[in-house]
């Protein structure tokens, strides 16, 4: 959370009249939960077009099942924040086929590095990082798109669906602020139903809420068996990344924002 709260004061003392006091505290509430929507949003999409490419190369260069997005923030219109992501595709193979190892694999490389520059995941493992993404941003959570989900493998669903539109995929999402949030979404034979559950609110109220969600105890989900071991990684993992964002700004290291080419990455995992 310390790299996110850096961020947060730099961008409140940049938003005209800010101060402590019940308008500004709305004010803050409203772009948190507009931030969580952003990421809702920016994972749906990303998990839609995984299905796409998934299913074009199901026989000829396959992808894996699971992807990763290390969600940025960075200041947008007074007093909004917008969300950006770096994200990681594999190919399908051994590196990637079990999802609660890779995370695993990947929390060691963040943690046994030592000295020199801070771990960035858009220089050191992203292979695509939004073009919008400013110099400024700032780490706010880590995301998985998978098309495993609770009615079958990727696997199983290739072969009793028509096209990539069908595919179902899960979303899940941890933040910095220690909101953790599973989104469900069905194929087209299921009306492209999207259940959410998620720890803190998406809305101001729920006459404005974007879409129903069930607010739901982080223990609760942790006790799900379908997100257990999954979730233990990813937070993990995003404690560790947290902590390198920070010390990437505390260092003032140039971070991998617009322009970036994260082909130029120099570590693989």
């Amino acid at each position: 959370m310390m790299a996110e709260t850096a961020g947060y004061a730099r961008h409140e003392a940049a938003t005209p009249g800010a101060a402590d006091d019940f308008a500004a505290r709305q004010q803050a509430l409203k772009r948190d939960t507009n931030l969580r929507v952003q990421a809702i949003d920016r994972l749906r999409r990303m998990n839609v077009q995984h299905a796409m490419h998934a299913w074009q190369r199901r026989y000829s260069d396959p992808i894996a099942p699971y992807a990763l997005a290390f969600l940025y923030a960075q200041p947008a219109r007074p007093g909004w924040l917008a969300v950006r992501a770096a994200t990681r595709l594999w190919l399908a193979g051994p590196e990637a086929a079990d999802l609660p190892r890779l995370l695993f694999r990947l929390n060691e490389v963040v943690t046994h590095q030592r000295g020199g520059t801070p771990y960035d995941p858009r220089r050191d493992l992203a292979d695509r990082v939004d073009p919008q993404m400013a110099a400024d941003a700032w780490y706010v959570g880590l995301a998985v798109s998978s098309l495993d989900t609770h009615t079958g493998s990727w696997e199983q669903a290739r072969e009793r669906v028509n096209g990539y539109a069908d595919l179902p995929g899960l979303v899940r999402i941890v933040m910095t602020d220690t909101t953790t949030i599973t989104v469900d979404r069905r194929g087209l034979p299921e009306f492209n139903t999207m259940t959410v559950h998620t720890t803190h609110a998406l809305s101001w109220s729920m006459i404005d809420a974007p879409y129903t969600y069930n607010v739901v105890p982080v223990d609760d989900l942790i006790a799900d068996p379908d997100h257990r071991t999954v979730l233990r990684w990813m937070t993990e993992l995003n404690d560790n990344l947290s902590r390198a964002d920070h010390a990437r700004s505390s260092q003032g290291t140039p971070s991998a924002g617009r322009g970036h080419d994260p082909r130029s990455r120099r570590r693989q995992p």
